[in-house]
């Protein structure tokens, strides 16, 4: 619902993230106290934050030129791409079952397959978008599992709720200075009430974000990273009923395939 462009945007989740990330920690302290430690792996938040604003800039802009609905199926190849950076640099398979990993990957994979239809807009039947678009969107998908792996690792020694600060800290430094760089922008273009859309998603992804870091202490990153390509359903869901990306009529066995699909990756992580 934000008409901002991609950098604008990045920005103000970046303000939302940041501001709310220090509200939490502050609250955390004063109720828990804090004692996460300061040390190298710090770094890996800082990465977190780097790789993030690569991935959302790539996706956001391959959504100005596919449509929400498109953009995220392109988006949640991420899936398929952190399990396999987690069973590789961290050793995940030693603790799963590989077949039913493979399986529930082959089955989010054909999910992406039937998600990918054509949308209503001519705009989206020319061939150089829909190739840009694409490259786009792969290129998100790669470094949001660049990033999951990096905030596991983070995770894995200590750097849990503080991470969550570095990371927005450092969005909020990159997009700020993206901006500078840019100069047909002006910074008053960002007082305007439909910006309030670009930091409330900010303090959503705060909150997607801690949980996804808390789930590695319960579940493997292979796991975590191939459930919340549930995603997909969502962006699938707005594509068709907000954004009427889809025509629902003509695409609604292979969407419902992309479903059952779904579900079926579900189940093959729960047997894992």
């Amino acid at each position: 619902f934000n008409k901002q462009n991609s950098f604008v945007y990045t920005f103000l989740i970046g303000v939302g993230y940041f501001l709310t990330s220090l509200i939490f920690l502050i609250i955390y302290a004063i109720f828990k106290g804090f004692n996460e430690p300061f040390n190298i792996y710090v770094l890996f938040s800082v990465l977190d934050g780097v790789f993030w604003v690569v991935a959302s800039v790539c996706f956001f802009k391959a959504i100005e030129v596919l449509g929400i609905a498109k953009a995220g199926v392109y988006k949640n190849l991420q899936g398929p791409f952190s399990a396999i950076l987690f069973l590789l640099v961290l050793s995940e398979y030693k603790n799963l079952n590989v077949i039913f990993i493979v399986l529930a990957l082959i089955f989010v994979f054909l999910s992406q397959i039937c998600f990918n239809v054509e949308g209503k807009s001519e705009n989206l039947t020319l061939k150089k978008q829909k190739i840009l678009g694409g490259i786009l969107g792969v290129i998100s998908a790669l470094m949001f599992a660049l990033n999951a792996l990096v905030r596991k690792i983070s995770a894995i020694h200590g750097i849990v709720y503080s991470g969550q600060i570095y990371s927005a800290g450092v969005i909020l430094i990159l997009s700020i200075i993206i901006l500078l760089f840019r100069r047909e922008f002006k910074f008053k273009n960002l007082f305007k009430p439909n910006n309030l859309c670009g930091v409330l998603s900010g303090v959503l992804y705060f909150f997607a974000s801690l949980f996804m870091v808390l789930s590695y202490s319960y579940i493997s990153g292979t796991i975590t990273s191939t459930i919340t390509k549930l995603s997909a359903l969502f962006s699938v869901f707005i594509g068709i009923v907000v954004f009427k990306e889809i025509n629902f009529k003509k695409h609604w066995l292979k969407i419902l395939l992309g479903v059952v699909c779904i579900i079926c990756a579900i189940l093959m992580l729960m047997l894992s």
